[in-house]
This record gives C-alpha cells, structure tokens and sequence, in this order.
C-alpha cells in the first residue's frame, strides 16, 4: 500500500500533468464561489463573497425540538437561546476539537431553509481554491443535490460522475483518487430527489464501479467506496434523519447570525455609516424582523426593503410586520425591473402584464407549498401559463439556479430564492382568487376539511361556500393548525396581513379592493381571539396570536404586558387566547420563569393548557390539576428536549395522563438535554407500562433525576421491577422515591431490596404506605438496609399490614453498622408491644442514629410505662434529657388516637443520643464476618502435577483443527478441501427466529426472509453464548435455526476452528462437535456421557469422570433435523453422573435440561422443522442464521474468485434474476451458481446464462459430467453422455426421488444397492453426491451419504420421473400419482377420479402439480417446479440426451400453460398456490407477471378483471414488495371469490385487511394467523365481518394473538356467528402479554351472558388497553351489565367507547353500569343504550351518574326506549350541570311529546351547555312543541349545530319568522 502511493506521488511531481490539473480545478472552483448573488443570477449582479461575508454561528450539535413547527417557529426558539456553545469555524469543520481523539469522516450540517448553509460551503471551498485553508486536503469536490437530481436516472461510476460534474478533472484517474486526500461536499440533502437506502443496497468499493447516484452516495458515507475520503453533508433539519447516526461522525447546526453578526452584515453591505445605523435601530424596534434576520437571505431582503425606502422620499412608515416587508420587497422588485427594461408607466406602477405575470408565479408558489416542493421545472412553469424568459425578469424572486449551458443539463431547475417568498407570494395569489370569488380553487383548498370541535366555529369547518373574508380566512387558519408540521403557518399569517387595506395598497393594485371594512376586519380579529379547542395543540395555537400581530392588533400584546406589570395578577381574568399569547411571551423572554404554577392564573381549564409551552422557559413547573392531555405531554417533552432545557421541578400530580402520555413525556425525558431533577406524578393513571417506559427513559446517560412521586397509581410488582432495574444502574442518581398506595406486595420487596444492595446506592428517602408489604415483603426489604451499599435515611412504612415479625427484621437489619437511617414511619400496623420492645432495642445500640420514630394509631399498645422505662433505660445510658417520655399516659381520653412518637414531627418529646460514643475507645466494633473459600478442582493445577491432560486438551486441539480447517463445498475428493478461512464469509446469525407457520417448502421461507428489513443486530459465530449488555440471564442453551445449506454447519465449525486455534473462546476448556448424523449411528446402542466422547472423540482417551464435571464444557449437536432418535422431554430417565449409561437421546435431553453437567454449554442446530423438539423452556437463547446478506453474497464471490471482472459479471447476473438472487442466501446454492457461471463465463459464450432454477441445475449437472470426464478421461468430447454416464445418473436419480417422497435427506449403502448403484461409481460425482463419514472411523459400521444439498436431490428426483414418463414408466408413474385421491379441484376433477393412465405431458404435469399441492408442507414444490421447467426443449437440450425427447410442440407446452392458468380450487391452501406461478415462471412464461406489473401500474384497477392465477401472482409480489399495503380490501379487486381467497397471503404485508364477506376455510385462516405472528408483524386492522360460523378461525386467531409478535390494534368481528367458546378463545388471547388491542367489535352475534363475562376477565386484566368495545345486538341481559361494570371499575380502565345496543338490558342492567359511571376513574365518553327496554327509571340512574366528577361522557345513545316525558326532564337537568360535558344526545323514537321540548330548551339556554347534536328523530312534539325547541335555540348560549327531527321544516319556518 505504501509503495503504491509514493508510486503515485513519483508520478504526480515528476510528470507535473496531475498538478496542473488540480490547478486548473482551484481556478474553475474560485470562479464558481468567488462571487455570490444573493437572491438574482442577473449579470454582473454578483458581489465577492469574501466582501459581503460574515461569519455564521456553527455549532457541534443539533436542537433536539421534534420538527413539528414551521421553520421560522423554529428560528424564533434559537433566537433566545443562551449561546453556551463554543462556535465552530467552518473551515475548521473537520478539526477534531481537544477532547475528542475520534477521527471526523462524515460530517453533517444541519440548518432552517436560508440559514447560510451553501454559503458556509463556497467559505470553504473558496478559501481552499485561494490556497488559504486546509491545504491538506488534495481535491474539494462540491456536488449540489439540485444538480444530482438530474440525472438520478442515470447510471455512473464515481469516477465519471466527477468528470461530469468537474469537467476540469478529465484527466484524473481511478488509482489517483485511491491514494488523494479527497473531500467529497453535498450541499442540499432536502432538495434531493433520490432515496438513500442504507440497508440494502449494492456495496460499491471501485470508483469505476457503475451504479446509480444514490447507492454512490451511500457507499461513500458508508466508506465502502474511498474509505479515507471526507464527507460534508449539508439538509434542513426535516431530511436529515436520512443519515444513520452511526454513520455520522460530527453533526453540526448552522444557527445563523448571532445579534452582532447581523449587525456586521448590514455594516459591511452598506459604506454609508449613517444608513446602515437607522436600518439595524429599525430592525431591533420589530421583534419579528429582528428573529427572522437570523437568516442571511432575510438580512439581504430587508437590506433591499430599508435601503429603497431610506434613500428616496419617506411617505409612510417602515415596515415592522413580515406582510409590510414582503409587500414592499414585491414593490421594490416591480420598480427595478421597470428602470432596467423601461415602459410609459411611472416605476411603482404595474401593467397588466405585470399583474398577470406575478398572479402565475403566486399560483405556481401556491401549488408547490401544498405539496412540500421548493424547486420546479420548467413544465412546472409552463402549466401555471409561465414563459422561461418572463420569470427571469422577477430574478430577485425566482431564480435559475442551473445555467443553460451546464453540459450535462437537460433542463434548468427553478425555485424561490427563500422558503418565505414563496410562502408569500402563494398567500398573495390566494388572497386574490378570493377577492375574485374563485370557488373553484378556493374549495380544492379547503375541501379537506370536515366538521370539527373547534370551539364556536365548528359550522366553519363544512363544504358550504366560503361567504365573507372573516369566514374564509377562519377557515384557512384551521386548515394550517391541522399541519402536522407547521407549513402553511406562514402563509396563513401572510393571508390576515393581506387583509388589511395598507398593505394592499402597497402592491399597488395586484390584489383586487376587498370588503375591508372596519367592521370586516373587527370580525377577523375576533374570530382570532375566540379560538378555543381542545383539539389545538398549545404549540400550534401560538400562530393564532402571530396572525394577530401581522394584522396590526397590538391589543392583546398589550393587555398581556399590562398583566405582567400588575401586582394583583391573580384577580386579572385571561382568555384563552390572552394565555396562547402569554406563553409566547413567557418563553420568548431572556430571563427564565423560577416557577410557573397554572393554579395561580385567574382563567379556564383550556386557558390553563394554552400556558404550557411557557414550561420551556421555567426551572419549575407546577401543573397539578390540570386535565392534561396527550398534546400537553408532546409539549412537555420538547420543553425537557429543548436546548439548553431549564426545567428542573416538574409536577403533573392529579393528571389522567395515562401510559400514552408518559410514553410522550419520557421521549423527553431520555434526552440528553434533559436535565429534570424532580418528577411528581401522583395519582395519574399509571400501570406496568409507564414504569416500564419511566425506567427506560431513566436509565439513559445521565440521568439528573433526584426525586420521583409515582403514589396513588396502580402500578403493581412488575411495574416496580422495571423501575428497580434503573434502580441498580450505576447511572441512577435517584435519592427519593414514592410509592404510597401502589397496589404492591412482597414481590416489589424482593426487587427494592436488590436495587438498595446495589453499589453504589444514592437512595435516602423510600415511601411505600399504604402497601399491603406484609411481614414476609419486610423482611426481603431489610436484607437490603442490612447492605453496606444502603444509605437509606427516611423509610416509610405506614399502613403496610406489618405485625411484631416485621419488628425483629427491622431490628436486626438496623443494628447493622453502620446504619444511616433517620426516619421510620411504622404507623397503622399491628406491632403490639413486643414489636415495640424490639424496636428500643436497637434505639438503645450505640450505633442507632434514628431521630424519629413514628408509630400513630398502633393496636394494642397497653403497655406504654414499659414503653417508657425502656426508654428511660437508654436516656441512662446517653445521658439525655427524656422526661417528657412519662408522659404518655395509658388513660388518655379516647378522642385521641393513640400515638406514641420519637421526633420533631411526632410530639413534644425529640430523643437526642450521645454521639460522643461512637467515638469512644470503648465502644464495641463489630465482629468481622469470616470467609469462606470454597475449594474447587482446578484444571491448572491438574497440568501442574502432571501435564497428561494439558497434552490430550492440545492433541484434540489438533485433532478438531484438522477436522475442521478444510471444507469441501459439496466434495469429499482428495485434494478438493478449501481452508475454511480463506473462503469464510460472516453470516447473518440473529436473535430470535422467524415465527411463520412451517407449511412451506424452505425455498418459500428463504424468499420471505429475503424480504425482511435487517433491523435486528447480527450476532456473530464467535459470541453465540455471550451476554448481550441489557441480559442479566446466563446464557446455557443455544438452539440455532436455518433452512438446509444456510450455513449452521459452517458456523459451528467455523467456531470450533477458531477455538482449536486459541483465537477465541479459550475460557472454554474443551469444544466437542457431535453430529447428529454420527450419532445416528449408534442410536440402538447404550453409552455412558464418558464412553460416547472416547468413541467419538479417540483423542479424549484420557480423559476422566472428574475432569468433565470441573471444566467448562461446549457440547455442540449439529443438524437436530438429521437425528433418527426419539428426545423425550416429559418421561425420561434421570441421568447426572457422567459413567451413567443411557440412550443417546436419554443423554442429549438430560444434558440440555441441567441435570447432567448442569455448567455445561449446549449448541443445538436444525432446520426449522424440527426445532420444536427442544422445550422452549430448556432454551436460553433462540438464534437463526438468515444465511447472507446482499453484500455478504457479493464478498462471497468476490473471495472466490481472485478475477475482479469475473465476479462482477457473476454478481451483475445474479441481481438480474430474482429467484437466483433469493437462493444465494444460502451459501451451498452460491457454490453451485459459482461452479456454473465460473464455467460458462469462461469459455465461449454460446446460450443464453441461466435465469430459472431448471436452467441452473441443468447447467450444474452437466459440468459435473465434464469434470467427472476430465478428471477420468474417455472417448467423447467432455460435455457428452455416454450410456454408463446417464445409467447412473438415472439411478441416483431414483435414489434421491425414492428418499425424497419419504422425507428422507440421508441413506445408507443398502439404499444405494437397492438402486442398483455402487459406491464406487457414486464417488465419480463427487459433486453431486458425498460420502460424509470416512471408512477408517473406528465406530463405523457403514456409510452415510447424502446429496450436497436438497435442491439437487430434488432435481435429480425431478429428471429421473421425467425421464420414466418419457419412457412411459406406467408402474413408476402410478405408483407416484396414486395419492391423488379424488377431489373437487375446478375443471380438473377428472384427472383426480380415476387410476386412469397419464395420457400426454399436460395431463401428466397437471396430476404432478395437484399431488404436490396436496402435500401438507410443500415438500414436493421444488421438484414440482424442476418438471415443468425439464418440460422445455432448450433444457432437455442442455442435459445431452439424458432426457428422451419429449412431444415438445408448442401447443402441448401452450396447454400446459394454460392448465397452470386455470387451476381453480377452494381445496388449495393459497400459500401453496402460490407454487404454480413460480412453475409458469420456470417455463419462462412472463405474461402472468407482466399482467400483474400492468394491473399495479394501471390507474382504473377496479375495472381490469384478475384470474385466479393472476391474483396468487400478485399476492406474491404484494407480499414480497418493499412497501408495506396502507390496505387490503378484498373487495375492491374485480375478481372471483375463489381469486379474491387467492389474495390472503398478501395480508402478511399490510397494515389494515379487511376481508368482509369473504367465505373462508382454515387455511385461509391459517394465512392471517400466520401474518399475525410473522417477524416483523405489519396487521394493525383486521375486519373478518359477515363472515359465517368462525368459530375455529376465532380460536386459531386467538393463538396468533397470544403470540409477541401481533400488534393488532383493531379487530372487527361483526356478524360472524360468535358464541361463548369463541369468546373464551378471544379473552384468553387478549390477558397475553402486552396485548396492543384498541378496538374490539363483537355486534351481532349470539354471545349471551356467558361469554361476556369472559371477556370482563380481561378487561380487568391491568394489562388491557381496549378503547372501544362493540356488543350491539349480542343477546345480552343486566347479567352482562353487573359483568361489564364490575370491569370497568378496575383501575385504570381504558375503555373510550362503549355498545350495548339492541340488547335486551332493562332498567336494573342500566343502574348496574351507573356505578361504574360515577366512578371517578372512569374515562368512558361514548355510551350507546338504543332499543334496550328502558324506562324513566334508567334516566334517573344515568342523569345521577352523569353528574358524578368529573364526567368524560360526550356521546349518548338512548334511542327507541320508552322513556316518556319524565326521564327527558331528569336529563336535561343533569344537562344544565356545570360538571356536563355531554355534546351528543340521541334520543329518537322515546315516545316524547311537546312537554320534552321545554325540558330541552331549557338546557339549550343554560350557559354551561356543551351540546352540538340532538336527535329528536320520531317523536311526535307538533307546533307547539316545535316553538318551545326554538325558544332555547335563539339563545346565545346554545351551540347546538345538529338538530334531527320529522318536523325540522317547521323549525327551520320559525326561525325565518324570528
């Protein structure tokens, strides 16, 4: 390597050519960023960059906000930062700063739209073309992601793509960039147009190597390609998470200009002092121009702005909103382009050509802002009507950013010169189609927007036409609060701006006169400041109050600085909107809040959420009792992410925040900006999953966390086990923590105890009142204060169900030196005297420090005088003042409790002790605790005395070494072995395995895993038993899975190896490999463990009993799958001593479970198919090895082959075919395709290279003829069959067909000789068939041989039933075709109903195809595949005669086709259908796929017809698609039912499927059970509705719902003929742990009674998380009610919605469900009761329920009950409640009558109403009743917006009247 580069500097310095052309590249870059236009491509309008420059603030680091707001919210939360940061130069970007000793590769840059990034970029690469900085670096090489984007279509190497885009660097070589320090820039990440895929993808490692841009691109950050090259990445902060962090070295954030930059800016851009004074004092007087001056291109608009209206005559006055500028900006571009093109109008004036061409450009902003575009094209530009040469008259508002005469440009591209333009200038041509009352585009912008709660606009959010500029711009706005991110904030605060008359007479006519009356513009605002939702994240709202001030309303920013000047804050009533606008001042103010308590606002609930943001700015923030949401926690967290985050106190007691919302809140909390000392959620609705999260988020680095209040939440053990794990983190800084009332047991004591023994131990204060602990739980406890490690100082254990036991552990534990606890609280417990005597007891130890002793309320305290003297003993002894001790008296007056207290919160009495003693020389130290040795047989001590064992361990070293240093890849030929290292490449071993039902032939499994997103972390060969860092579990068992040939046998050998050579493992004192097929062997035999390692290791003579039980042993039992005897796990003898004689399998289980050797390692391999053998339970550690990955296959070939050319060539082909690319995951199929693309390559290239597996294995075969002939000679040429040559062939092919029907993969030699074949002669293909076990191998008997790999056993199988029906083999042909009993398989029944003779080769193939479909796990697809694809002529062609010819005609090969086309059959699983578009595809037919390919393309899908082989094609592609299905609706494809049945696999790749009315058999269901559980699971939303008698599909989807991997959240199971069985299934599977279910429908089915209180099990279950739940029409009775109440009063329920329709529950079922209304954990906001036999009396339970508090319930369905007049009354008066949050009331068909009308209008008038719909549907309440209705709608305070009734017409007539 070295030589090659001084090589390559020799040439460089003596030729001089490279230098000059380095020269020449500094030249063309100095003129590329010499000069800078800032906004314009005009000539000569170009300004020196080093002239106008200043530098940015850089720094190391990102902002760790969530990009949920717009750019400029964005800017605004910079501005008024801190700037701790130490700025970063840019030329010093890839300096590594002192502390830093990592070398910086890869840096990324992030920065807001304009910051300054690209000109950070040309600074750079100026300054280096100009030779000032980073002369190091050999090239600078800048590539714009703008310019990439042309021509990402195209394919380069990255050595042309230099060419391209540095024409300078023509004469650059590939060697040269191999050995130059290169720096490679890519400037604009968000403007690229191409995906980066950093897990798959082509590896690239040589520049001349030809790929598309975006793998060149990945291969370079990588360092695949030119690992020593520097990376610059430039991205707004939306894109730049396109970058893996593990890829990145540095990450940095462009910040703009600091204050004084901007100042310098202004400075250097104008010679006149006193200008650029006048402009920076404007700037500083408007907050939002000076924020949005952060940015370069801002200050440069502004610059414009302010010089043009300074320097001519001043009219008006400057600009101080964003509207005003832009405005202005607009005018100042109009008037330079009418002084540089001239016309009769004077220069402010604009034309009409003006006007139109400005609209054009508003509406192409306006197009691609919805869109999320920047840039655009010139078609873009011609479909808005806009001309090239017209826009570049505007070049200080669009600008070419590509030159016309770039070569390598087809078109320019275009975009705005900044994001605000374009935002501008789209609300300009917005604001004119309205002024031109243009419906159409105004409606295509607001048509998305449905009725919602926004506060008093709801009626605003519908389809009627917009109908004043108040409605359109309210509107408008609540479009833009429903971004999710923020983009159309800016435009809509452009939009009110352009309201007001001023600035539209700025624009001088370019928007139409407006309704801009006073009176208009007053409703606008006060649309504005009434705004009230919910639904309005706090965050987002903060817009609301900028549009105001881009309206020039300075009224509320007025009142809220009077507010803040008041003294008496707390009398001073806010709004909402006052408070959105306080928390923006809040947190845009320099000087951070000490404290921000909502309680302390005078405002509403609403009020109080619209403050929280103003948390970004406090050290302490006191949210008690604030009905937070889910957004209010989104908010808390970017507060505790913000950067810097001053939050230190944070209080959320009292909040139903629930698992969601801490979920939120820890995403926060796991920041390392985060730096919260102090989290108190008292009493918030937390379970397990919260702690769960809590404890993830805490044990992040570091944790800053102090003190944590969880009391009063149902947490229970397992929850309080999560948290001890942080617990134990040497991380975990935490000195107090709060559990009172947590619902925990003993179980949570084990856990505490273990995290207090921890070292060390920051705990000081732990409080677990009101636990039931018992005396067992206190006990484990004091095994943790008994800890050196323990410094526990207050201990609360109040109401803990403790008796006097509790006492002695106490005691006992506190006497323990030392002690440093100062608090105990034992009050409430039954400690009797004795308990308490015990207790003073250790108050009287030298070593006590307790200072308070709390006891109130003990039982049984009778005896305080000796309480008493107890104490007085001590005060003897210490010398203190007690007196006040005697007087706790026995008679004292009953009213008050019983307290007998030590301590300054207790009673007068405080106990002071002398301290003095400790010190003293006389006091007792404690006795030290001896230890132990425990004397264990040492293996070097045994080497020591005599040095026998030492040498067997090194002889079978050598022996192990030698077994396994060569492998043979399919050849067991003398000679033929490879070093195992030279051709070893990793595998993907992972843990966990693939959970997909095994009904699939392994090549089908291969074709799945071949699809998976690698997320999992490979676990190399080597680390198979070591702990991963988050297991504490030692790790025994080791079960390994993988199809045949994948490589579990490389793996184990290749571990072996590296043992037997001391490179790893070598604390393993002895590695033992036992095959399973060596094993086989003696399977009728007995052996002791001893015996069968001298048998099968003669190495290990020596070896004795004792050694093995001393050592650390490896037993590794390859191929489990192989085993040909019996493990039984449940009834088996006992064996633990080692000389114990058994069975081989008897050894193996008790060898795997513990009880022989129990210190041993076990390695077990298989195929998945047999795995199952081994108990879950036995096993440690599950792995799979997934075999190669993309770029593991290529290193593969890359190995093997030395030629470079050869092996690209080989992998190139490879890609090319999807099913030979699939294969190679396994590596023996890379072996074979090598040995036949290595053969084909190399020689004169004839045919075609094989794409199909037929083609393959034909090829394959036929070399092994050739190399069987050179090795042996023989007449014929190489490639030619003599008769002796195919006889034997044929045989092995009966030999491999024979076995294969039997499932058999081995066979000895009489199976051989039953075949009529020699082992002799079976040697000559080497290749094809091996010999595994050699003759000499003492223990051996006979022979095992097997085919290298079970696809050419397959094949073979395949030739040789060709070649018999090509021979007209009747008997062998029968024999074979005989299961295929008759069936109703479609159109084909007839094959299948008689033992009639095979007629032609269509009907002989059609019966093959349905007797491999009738195999219940596919074990014949392949060889199924191979015979259609021998059908060929070009295939029989390539075997040379081995196959007789065939009635090849292409209308007998046409009929077979046609025969795969339209197989039709209800019977055929559609897995296993699946197989016969891969048999069309071995035959080379492509229409199917190309149909299919058309159909996905197609644009009207539901109009093309699919056959049922069509839609088995596209489930495959569907399922094997990168891209996750948003939705499967098998109705929606036009198709037969049997074709739409064909569809399900497809389910495996969905998120939603719905199959409705679909009619299917269980193994259809066993597909959707199989997508349920597969690795990774993408279902979320499964409806089977309308689908009959699913009770078995019920029970096996349950079992797939039990399963990890499900992540069902949606479950629709209406009318499918459910009973209570399926309900059992159903609750059992739901109590699985976590169960992710949200929505669970059952309506229309029979459950009755039974079932449902089954399913209440799991709603108690703490587990369950259901939010809807659907029972309408169920059979149900007040049985179900008193179950489902019962439920849902646990703690904490989830349940949002509720369905109990149709069923008959009557009035004592309704007052069953009450209780669990009134309970104040429920949450339940929807209720539907129709038609369920109800009366008054359930209104009477129901309106005392509702007024219980609080009260979520929103919606409430009481249709179709007799209800009668009465119970509307009782309602409506729970309606006028303050507490009444109810918005729906449907009560239809309730027999009322005009006297409910009064009732309800009452309610309407009430102030407090919430009500938006009321159904009144089918009631008879006449006009008089009607007018009463009316009273209460002209009411101000009705919101009512939905009103049902027969007789609305009337109301509707009344209302025009009045």
């Amino acid at each position: 390597m070295i030589y090659d580069r001084w090589k390559s500097l020799v040439y460089l310095f003596s030729g001089g050519d490279l230098q000059e052309v380095i020269e020449g590249h500094k030249i063309s870059l100095k003129r590329r960023c010499e000069h800078v236009t800032e906004g314009t491509h005009e000539a000569g309008s170009g300004t020196l960059l080093n002239k106008i420059y200043t530098e940015l603030y850089i720094t190391e680091g990102q902002s760790e906000e969530v990009d949920t707001q717009h750019e400029v919210r964005q800017l605004e939360i910079t501005s008024k930062k801190n700037i701790q940061d130490t700025p970063i130069k840019c030329q010093d970007i890839f300096k590594v700063l002192s502390e830093q000793q990592r070398h910086i590769r890869v840096v990324l840059t992030n920065g807001v739209a304009g910051v300054g990034k690209t000109f950070s970029v040309q600074k750079f690469s100026l300054d280096w073309a100009e030779g000032l900085e980073n002369q190091d670096i050999s090239l600078v090489l800048p590539l714009s992601c703008r310019e990439l984007n042309l021509i990402r279509d195209e394919q380069h190497s990255l050595l042309s793509l230099l060419h391209v885009f540095h024409p300078t660097l023509q004469k650059i070589r590939a060697e040269d960039l191999t050995v130059w320090k290169l720096l490679f820039i890519f400037d604009g990440l968000d403007e690229s147009r191409f995906s980066l895929d950093f897990n798959k993808h082509q590896v690239i490692s040589d520049v001349t190597q030809v790929s598309s841009v975006e793998v060149l691109l990945v291969n370079l950050i990588q360092g695949n390609l030119l690992p020593s090259a520097l990376i610059w990445i430039t991205s707004r902060p939306a894109a730049a998470y396109q970058i893996p962090p593990s890829c990145v070295d540095r990450i940095t954030e462009v910040r703009g200009f600091t204050d004084s930059q901007k100042e310098e800016y202004f400075r250097r851009r104008f010679s006149d002092e006193d200008l650029s004074k006048r402009i920076i004092s404007h700037i500083k007087a408007s907050r939002s121009l000076h924020i949005m001056c952060l940015i370069p291109v801002f200050c440069w608009i502004t610059a414009i702005v302010l010089e043009d209206m300074m320097t001519r005559d001043q009219r008006g006055e400057l600009p101080k909103t964003l509207t005003d500028l832009y405005s202005h900006f607009l005018r100042v571009q109009i008037k330079r382009k009418k002084q540089k093109y001239g016309g009769e109008q004077r220069p402010e004036e604009l034309t009409k050509a003006d006007k139109e061409l400005l609209l054009k450009l508003g509406r192409l902003a306006f197009e691609h802002l919805e869109k999320g575009n920047i840039m655009f094209y010139s078609e873009d530009l011609e479909r808005c009507g806009l001309d090239v040469s017209e826009v570049s008259v505007y070049s200080g508002v669009c600008t070419e950013i590509f030159k016309r005469e770039s070569v390598i440009f087809q078109k320019s591209v275009y975009c705005f010169v900044h994001l605000s333009i374009q935002e501008f200038l789209a609300a300009v041509y917005m604001f004119h189609r309205y002024t031109r009352k243009d419906r159409v585009v105004i409606n295509q912008f607001l048509k998305v927007w449905k009725p919602n709660r926004f506060s008093s606009f709801a009626g605003l959010l519908n389809n009627d036409p917009v109908t004043s500029l108040d409605d359109f711009l309210m509107r408008a706005l609540m479009k833009s609060l429903k971004s999710k991110n923020g983009h159309l904030d800016l435009f809509v605060r452009f939009l009110h701006g352009l309201s007001l008359e001023s600035n539209q007479r700025i624009l001088g006519g370019l928007l139409d006169q407006t309704e801009s009356h006073p009176e208009t513009i007053q409703k606008v605002l006060n649309n504005l400041k009434e705004v009230n939702s919910d639904e309005i994240s706090s965050d987002r709202s903060i817009n609301i109050f900028h549009c105001l001030m881009e309206m020039k309303d300075q009224s509320v920013h007025q009142e809220i600085q009077e507010f803040l000047n008041s003294e008496k804050k707390s009398e001073r009533r806010l709004s909402v909107f006052h408070c959105s606008a306080l928390a923006y001042l809040l947190q845009m103010s320099e000087e951070v809040l000490d404290e921000l308590n909502l309680q302390q606002y005078y405002t509403s609930v609403e009020g109080r959420r619209c403050l929280i943001p103003a948390v970004r700015n406090c050290r302490k923030a006191d949210l008690r009792h604030c009905r937070l949401s889910e957004l209010s926690c989104d908010s808390l967290a970017s507060a505790l992410r913000s950067n810097p985050s001053h939050l230190r106190v944070l209080d959320l007691t009292y909040n139903s925040l629930e698992d969601s919302g801490v979920k939120l809140l820890c995403s926060g909390l796991e920041s390392p900006n985060c730096k919260l000392e102090t989290l108190r959620l008292k009493d918030c609705s937390l379970s397990e999953i919260s702690c769960d999260s809590l404890a993830s988020a805490l044990r992040s680095n570091p944790s800053h966390l102090r003190v944590l209040e969880l009391s009063e939440n149902q947490l229970k053990d397992p929850a309080v086990k999560l948290l001890c794990g942080f617990l134990q983190d040497p991380l975990c800084k935490l000195e107090t923590l709060s559990l009172i009332d947590c619902s925990l047991s003993e179980i949570s004591c084990d856990s505490l105890a273990s995290a207090l023994r921890s070292n060390p131990s920051h705990l000081r204060v732990l409080d677990l009142n009101s636990n039931s602990l018992e005396d067992s739980g206190v006990k484990l406890l004091c095994s943790g204060l008994e800890s050196p490690n323990c410094q526990l100082e207050t201990f609360r254990l109040k109401d803990c169900s403790l008796s006097e036991i509790s006492c002695v552990s106490l005691a006992w534990a506190l006497r323990s030196n030392p002690s440093h606890l100062r608090v105990l609280d034992l009050s409430e417990n039954q400690l009797k005297d004795s308990g308490v005597k015990l207790l003073c007891g250790f108050l009287q130890d030298p070593l006590c420090k307790l200072e308070t002793l709390r006891l109130f309320l003990l039982n049984h305290l009778d005896s305080h005088l000796k309480m008493s003297e107890c104490l007085m003993e001590e005060e003897k002894r210490a010398k203190s003042v007690v007196s006040s001790c005697v007087s706790i008296k026995s008679d004292r007056s009953k009213e008050h409790p019983e307290n007998f207290s030590i301590g300054p919160q207790g009673s007068p009495l405080k106990y002071h002790k002398r301290s003095a003693s400790i010190g003293d020389s006389s006091c007792p130290e404690g006795e030290k605790k001896r230890r132990t040795e425990l004397q264990t047989a040492d293996l070097n001590n045994s080497v020591s005395q005599g040095g026998e064992l030492q040498e067997v361990i090194e002889g079978h070293k050598i022996s192990l070494k030698r077994r396994c240093e060569d492998v043979t890849e399919g050849t067991h030929e003398a000679g033929s072995g490879t070093l195992l290292n030279t051709i070893y490449t990793e595998l993907y071993i992972t843990e966990g395995q693939s959970e997909e039902v095994d009904t699939q032939h392994e090549v089908r499994q291969l074709e799945r895993t071949s699809k998976k997103n690698i997320q999992d972390t490979p676990i190399k060969c080597q680390d198979i038993f070591k702990v991963l860092s988050e297991q504490q579990r030692h790790i025994r068992v080791v079960l390994t899975n993988g199809v045949a040939g994948v490589g579990k046998t490389f793996s184990v050998q290749k571990f072996s190896l590296d043992w037997a050579e001391g490179l790893e493992n070598q604390d393993i004192s002895l590695v033992l490999p036992l095959s399973c097929r060596e094993l086989n062997l003696i399977r009728d035999e007995q052996h002791s463990l001893l015996s069968l390692l001298h048998v099968f290791h003669p190495t290990l003579q020596k070896i004795r009993a004792e050694d093995l039980t001393v050592w650390k042993l490896l037993f590794i039992f390859d191929g489990l799958d192989e085993s040909r005897f019996s493990l039984g796990f449940n009834k088996h003898q006992v064996i633990s001593d080692v000389t114990q004689v058994s069975s081989v399998g008897v050894l193996l289980v008790n060898l795997i479970q513990g009880n022989l050797l129990p210190s041993a390692l076990i390695w077990i391999t298989s195929r998945p198919a047999a795995a199952y053998q081994i108990p879950p339970s036995c096993v440690d550690r599950i792995t799979e090895v997934r075999g190669f990955t993309d770029s593991q296959k290529e290193e593969y070939f890359r190995r093997r082959f030395s030629d470079e050319d050869l092996s690209k060539r080989i992998i190139s082909h490879i890609k090319a075919s999807r099913s030979l690319h699939i294969m190679c995951l396994i590596p023996v199929f890379c072996w074979i395709t090598a040995i036949v693309l290595e053969d084909m390559m190399t020689r004169d290239q004839r045919g075609e290279l094989p794409k199909t597996l037929t083609d393959l294995y034909s090829h394959f075969l036929m070399v092994q003829i050739k190399r069987k002939k050179q090795k042996y000679g023989g007449k014929q040429r190489p490639e030619e069959l003599t008769e002796a040559d195919k006889e034997l062939l044929l045989k092995l092919g009966r030999l491999a067909f024979e076995h294969l029907e039997k499932g058999n993969i081995m066979f000895y030699s009489e199976d051989l000789e039953r075949c009529g074949l020699d082992v002799s002669e079976v040697l000559v293909y080497s290749g094809v068939c091996t010999e595994i076990f050699k003759r000499e191998s003492v223990i051996f008997q006979k022979s095992v041989y097997c085919f290298v790999h079970l696809s050419i056993q397959e094949f073979l199988a395949a030739v040789y039933m060709f070649h018999r029906y090509t021979r007209k083999d009747t008997v062998v042909i029968n024999q074979f075709l005989k299961y295929s009993k008759p069936n109703n398989f479609s159109r084909i029944t007839w094959l299948l109903t008689n033992y009639d003779p095979v007629t032609s080769l269509d009907d002989f193939l059609m019966r093959a195809l349905m007797e491999s479909l009738e195999s219940k796990n596919g074990h014949l697809d392949l060889f199924v595949r191979f015979l259609h694809g021998l059908s060929l002529e070009s295939n029989q062609r390539i075997l040379g005669g081995l196959l007789d010819q065939t009635e090849n005609h292409p209308k007998t090969i046409q009929k077979v086709l046609n025969n795969l086309k339209e197989v039709n059959s209800d019977e055929i699983s559609p897995d296993r259908s699946i197989n016969i578009f891969h048999c069309l595809m071995e035959m080379k037919d492509q229409s199917v796929h190309q149909e299919i390919q058309e159909f996905l393309k197609s644009e009207k899908k539901s109009e093309r017809r699919l056959s049922v082989l069509h839609c088995s094609a596209l489930a495959y592609l569907l399922q094997m698609s990168e891209e996750v299905l948003d939705e499967l609706n098998l109705q929606q494809y036009n198709t037969s039912d049997e074709g739409r049945r064909r569809l399900i696999p497809a389910v495996r790749n969905c998120r939603k499927a719905v199959l409705s009315d679909s009619f299917l058999s269980k193994s259809h269901w066993e597909v959707v059970a199989s997508a349920m559980t597969s690795n990774p699971s993408h279902l979320r939303e499964l409806s089977l509705s309308n689908n009959q008698n699913l009770a078995d599909a019920v029970k096996l989807l349950s079992s797939a719902m039990m399963h990890p991997n499900c992540r069902l959240e949606t479950l629709r199971l209406w009318c499918c003929s459910l009973s209570e069985i399926s309900c059992d299934s159903l609750a059992s599977a739901l109590r699985s742990n976590p169960s992710h279910l949200r929505v669970l429908e059952l309506s229309h089915n029979q459950l009755k009674d039974p079932a449902v209180k089954l399913l209440c099990g799991f709603l108690q279950d703490p587990l369950c998380k259901l939010e809807t739940l659907r029972l309408s029409d169920c059979s149900l009775s007040k049985i179900s009610c008193d179950s489902l109440a019962s439920a849902l009063r646990s703690n904490p329920s989830h349940l949002r919605v509720l369905d109990l329709s149709w069923n008959q529950l009557k009035d004592p079922g309704v007052k069953q469900l009450c209780g669990f209304l009134q309970d104040p954990l429920c949450k339940l906001e929807t209720l539907s009761l129709s038609d369920c036999s109800l009366s008054e009396i359930s209104c009477d339970s129901l309106a005392s329920a509702l007024r219980s508090n609080p009260s979520h319930l929103r919606v409430l369905d009481l249709s179709w009950n007799q209800l009668k007049d009465p119970a509307v009354k009782l309602l409506c008066g729970f309606l006028q409640d303050p507490l009444c949050k109810l918005e729906t009331l449907r009560l239809r068909g309730c027999s009322l009558s005009e006297t409910s009308c009064d009732s309800v209008a009452s309610a309407l008038k009430s102030n407090l109403s919430h009500m938006r719909v009321l159904d009144l549907s089918s009631n008879t309440f006449q006009d008089s009743g009607v007018k009463r209705l009316c009273s209460g709608l002209e009411s101000p305070n009705c919101k009512l917006e939905t009103l049902r009734s027969v007789f609305i017409f009337l109301l509707i007539y009344q209302l025009l009247r009045w």
